[in-house]
């Protein structure tokens, strides 16, 4: 169970497309590893007629470590075989990983507002913070671009962090406002 926390909070994968990830998924594009996973949301919306729409998702350290130490990356690499829980179904799968973080969450005692879907806003917010507003979060987070990143995924508090010194007035040379 804390695996697949850590694969969402590392890929920023909705539910449904972290549970659908297979070792097969993980390919090495241009001399960098790359998680390539289905967005599920958007092929939905173009239906099957058109191109899919895929995120090609670098393989961050922490996302590296939880694939070799926790899932057994080396011994599975190019299976066709899911790398959460392959042995079961994959709805079963959404629902245990689902139920398991309410379950944490309430046992370390965080916001009962507070749900798995969250993990993406933070790989999102912490991703926009670290890269700034340059278009890279909306590409690897395949969207249309940086303003909807903006309305539904950065988190307010680091929008709130990089604002700490702005001013209504600012201040001339001589200190005054």
């Amino acid at each position: 169970m804390p695996t697949a926390f850590k694969l969402g909070a590392f890929t920023g994968l909705r539910l449904d497309e972290l549970a659908q990830i297979k070792y097969s998924d993980i390919k090495l594009k241009d001399g960098v590893w790359v998680l390539e996973a289905a967005n599920n949301k958007a092929n939905k919306l173009i239906g099957k007629k058109a191109n899919r729409r895929y995120y090609l998702l670098p393989l961050i350290p922490e996302l590296k470590k939880v694939l070799e130490d926790e899932c057994g990356l080396e011994q599975h690499k190019g299976l066709d075989k899911y790398i959460i829980a392959s042995e079961i179904g994959r709805t079963t799968v959404k629902d245990i990983i689902s139920k398991g973080f309410t379950h944490f969450k309430r046992l370390a005692g965080i916001d009962e507002n507070k749900c798995f879907k969250d993990l993406r806003s933070t790989y999102e917010s912490r991703h926009r913070a670290e890269f700034g507003d340059n278009g890279l979060t909306s590409i690897v987070s395949d969207h249309s671009n940086e303003s909807v990143v903006d309305k539904h995924y950065t988190a307010k508090i680091e929008a709130a962090k990089k604002s700490i010194n702005f001013r209504i007035f600012p201040e001339n040379e001589h200190g005054v406002n």
